[in-house]
């Protein structure tokens, strides 16, 4: 099943659950050519220098967040408040990270406001 569908004038790109990227192409001679190509190939997940330290769930369960997609990850599945602004600009912080557009550091700062908006944040290491 496909969660992402991106048509180009050479090439037709898909990305399924598992993270895999297929590429279908055209060459000259009409055949096509089907790559598998593993996401992270595609993407930034970069890593924050510090970590950050959040209880999303039960007192008991301390979750430690160091890349921009473990933080993607909490703020899609774990988070107590999913209607929050906060947890919007910072699903969009990811984002941009992982294509590219803007630094680690933006989607790290994005998620510690949200994660104090949302009351979750333990510890911040600065």
């Amino acid at each position: 099943m496909a969660i992402g569908l991106f048509q180009t004038p050479d090439a037709l790109e898909q990305i399924d659950e598992c993270g895999v990227k297929r590429v279908a192409t055209r060459s000259l001679a009409a055949t096509r050519r089907i790559e598998c190509i593993p996401l992270e190939r595609h993407v930034r997940t970069g890593h924050f220098r510090k970590p950050i330290i959040i209880q999303p769930g039960r007192i008991d369960r301390d979750r430690v967040v160091v890349s921009v997609s473990d933080a993607a990850e909490v703020l899609l599945r774990d988070w107590p408040k999913p209607t929050s602004e906060r947890r919007l600009a910072a699903i969009r912080a990811c984002l941009a990270v992982m294509r590219g557009e803007k630094p680690t550091r933006t989607a790290r700062q994005a998620f510690i406001v949200a994660a104090k908006d949302a009351k979750i944040l333990l510890s911040e290491q600065v």
